[in-house]
């Protein structure tokens, strides 16, 4: 029954060495990996508008707001004729092999 006991202790032993072992190595992997920061919302583009007329005692007939584009426009795309797809190989039936010799 001694014998028992010795072995229980051994495997204690080494069931709390490996939980330290963990434990030490989560608490490093804590210390040195980096937290990772929230990224910064984006910016939406400002608009930029040019305004000509008048001033506001004007009617709003005659002043208007006119938004000055600075993109080019973009063309219309060139349709592309499409190469035509390679036909299959016409396929042969099987041939049934000859009957063995009696």
């Amino acid at each position: 029954m001694r014998r028992l006991r010795d072995d229980d202790r051994v495997l204690r032993r080494g069931l709390l060495y490996s939980a330290g072992a963990h434990l030490l190595v989560l608490l490093s992997l804590l210390i040195v990996l980096p937290v990772p920061k929230a990224p910064e919302p984006e910016e939406p583009p400002s608009v930029e508008m040019e305004f000509t007329g008048g001033s506001a005692a004007t009617t709003p007939e005659k002043s208007e707001a006119k938004p000055v584009s600075k993109v080019a426009p973009v063309a219309d795309p060139v349709p592309h004729e499409a190469q035509p797809s390679p036909t299959p190989p016409e396929l042969k039936p099987i041939e049934e092999p000859p009957p063995p010799p009696p």
